[in-house]
């Protein structure tokens, strides 16, 4: 990870992105009532979600309960990890809390909605749900209690964070209480292919994309082999099905939702990277006790990436120079 803070530099970044940005569309939202932009919520009582965990394909379940300090808790196995960027491992194709997998999912819902809540497992992984995120926004439905404002907090400067691939932007905001996100992808073949989507982080926002699916970008050989195995029943270390995975190759969707597709685009596998490049900053708001707002700019951006992110924020005595003020809208 390479840190840039040259304006000229960072303007040379964002002069060879993508010329063609796909706006979202008007009605990619879903309301969230009671919920207040720049109110921090936590959880009434205790609730319990149910689903089958990801890596040992096993029933789990996840009881999200009101947070018993300050700093949200992940427990499982008797052991227990503080939501903290210096817990955070990279596992396979995932954000690991210790030895928790899956957390971008749940953890990107308690950054886009400002709640916090401990979990408890009795498994270590999280489900690959159908509908990813809803199934926690359905169980906080009309179990959320306001916990008080939280201030807004911004970066006072511009930088860029670059990496062996992709890199992040993160410019001021002193004008919207939220988090605008431009963010691009490239990928071989016509199916994804180059995007660049633009849009605001909202709690209404979220509760639209944040149902899109995990996807499975792979050769069309290998794609279609795992559908039919799948549809057949036969992969048995996995919760593999065309319901809870988008399939694409480099040519084809395979497994399209219509509720994602607007104008001719699919925009299903963009709106699953907005779960991912958004998560990690809950480590942010929780680390400044405060709504992290900004404009970040982002390609390709992946998981191993946002976890240095993450601590360069958090950790990183260089991150002391750039800082944060208090915002007021």
């Amino acid at each position: 990870m390479k840190l840039v803070t040259d304006s000229t530099a960072i303007a040379e970044l964002k002069a060879h992105r993508h010329a063609a940005i796909l706006e979202m569309p008007p009605h990619f939202r879903a309301p969230v009532p009671g919920f207040e932009q720049g109110r921090r919520y936590v959880p009434d009582r205790p609730v319990d979600v149910q689903g089958v965990s990801s890596f040992e394909n096993q029933p789990v379940r996840i009881r999200l309960s009101p947070p018993g300090s300050a700093t949200p808790v992940f427990s499982w196995n008797e052991a227990s990890w503080e939501l903290k960027s210096e817990n955070l491992k990279l596992g396979e194709h995932n954000i690991q809390l210790g030895d928790i997998k899956i957390i971008e999912h749940p953890i990107a819902l308690m950054s886009a909605l400002n709640v916090d809540f401990d979990i408890s497992m009795d498994q270590s992984s999280f489900p690959t749900f159908e509908r990813c995120d809803l199934p926690y926004l359905h169980a906080l439905q009309d179990n959320l209690r306001d916990a008080g404002q939280w201030p807004w907090v911004t970066v006072n400067k511009a930088f860029a964070l670059t990496f062996e691939e992709g890199y992040v932007i993160l410019e001021p905001e002193r004008e919207r209480p939220y988090l605008t996100v431009d963010h691009q992808i490239r990928y071989p073949g016509s199916a994804i292919g180059t995007q660049r989507l633009v849009t605001e982080i909202t709690a209404e926002r979220f509760a639209f994309f944040g149902q899109a699916r995990t996807p499975s970008f792979r050769s069309r050989e290998e794609t279609l082999q795992i559908l039919e195995m799948a549809k057949a029943g036969l992969i048995k270390d996995f919760p593999v099905s065309p319901e809870n995975i988008f399939f694409v190759d480099p040519e084809h969707i395979h497994n399209p939702r219509p509720e994602f597709e607007h104008n001719g685009h699919n925009y299903e596998f963009m709106l699953h990277e907005l779960i991912d490049i958004t998560s990690w900053l809950k480590l942010v708001d929780l680390r400044f006790r405060a709504k992290f707002v900004a404009r970040m700019t982002s390609f390709l951006f992946g998981h191993g990436p946002q976890i240095e992110a993450a601590r360069f924020l958090c950790l990183d005595p260089e991150f002391e120079p750039i800082g944060m003020s208090k915002v007021l809208f």
